[in-house]
């Protein structure tokens, strides 16, 4: 059996091993896949099992993990797991997580793998900000976003922002303790999408900073500062202007929260979209 990081280009041949597209979120910097493949007959090399997981600052969270069907029972998913401990060993990440999402039609597909990670030293943690999907046509008719703009500062679309600012912006708001970071601004800034992402300048110094990555037909925001709560609701009104310029109706918004501050804002705005989870860890040094 081989286990590797998968790349972008290699993603089809697994696809079928992933039918909610949780492997679309390789587009978001944090994100990674593992693919595992075993030999068949001839040789030849045979689509195995996947796993979909992020790397915070102390733990990595699987997403997803498919082994193929006729091939379950052969130790797959251990070796999934095994490489996955190993690499949260050698990065000094204290904790590894498997979150289960509230869908019947994910359960479906994962049945029998709360057992599974719970047998392998994994118990419940109560304590997790969680995750919203909104589709683009609910931002029409979303009360928060029908404000008279004419109160707050004016906020732009990066794809209208000189490039030397977008930059400056990035350099002087990316290390704010309080902003909301879903992945590290200053090896993967240049991964957003400007027709997605927003400013806000005051006196040509950068004030505020929104910064969303686009993968198909799914919106990510992944960097969210402002310096006031007038400035946060100019960025966000404005980002959804965007959002629905952008992108198709039936195209979706997915709030990923690194924080609690994060998971306030989404749950204000979006109070009845939270997709419930159960999040299970493990201890690197127990497992």
């Amino acid at each position: 059996m081989q286990i590797y990081r998968l790349r972008q280009e290699e993603k089809e041949l697994f696809d079928w091993l992933d039918p909610f597209n949780f492997m679309d979120r390789m587009a978001i910097p944090n994100y990674f896949t593992l693919a595992a493949c075993v030999k068949d007959e001839d040789g030849g090399d045979v689509p195995a099992g996947v796993l979909v997981g992020n790397v915070s600052s102390n733990r990595i969270t699987v997403e997803w993990m498919c082994v193929a069907p006729e091939l379950r029972g052969q130790g797959i998913g251990d070796g999934l797991l095994d490489k996955l401990f190993e690499t949260a060993g050698k990065k000094n990440i204290s904790e590894v997580a498997v979150r289960f999402i509230d869908d019947s039609d994910v359960r479906k597909v994962e049945e029998n793998m709360v057992d599974y990670f719970t047998g392998q030293m994994f118990w419940t943690d109560e304590d997790h900000p969680g995750e919203w999907d909104i589709f683009v046509k609910q931002l029409k008719d979303n009360p928060y976003f029908r404000d008279d703009r004419s109160k707050y500062p004016d906020a732009v679309s990066l794809d209208a922002v000189k490039h030397n600012d977008v930059v400056k912006a990035i350099s002087v708001l990316g290390e704010k303790n309080d902003a909301i970071s879903l992945f590290d601004m200053e090896a993967y800034s240049a991964a957003y999408d400007p027709k997605l992402s927003v400013a806000l300048f005051s006196d040509d110094e950068p004030c505020g900073l929104l910064l969303s990555i686009r993968s198909n037909d799914t919106c990510y925001p992944v960097f969210f500062y402002a310096e006031t709560e007038r400035e946060r609701k100019a960025m966000l009104l404005k980002a959804a202007e965007c959002v629905q310029r952008e992108m198709p109706e039936d195209g979706n918004i997915r709030i990923i929260a690194a924080d609690e501050l994060a998971a306030e804002i989404a749950d204000s705005i979006f109070p009845d979209e939270m997709i419930r989870s159960e999040i299970l860890v493990a201890e690197t040094d127990d497992v």
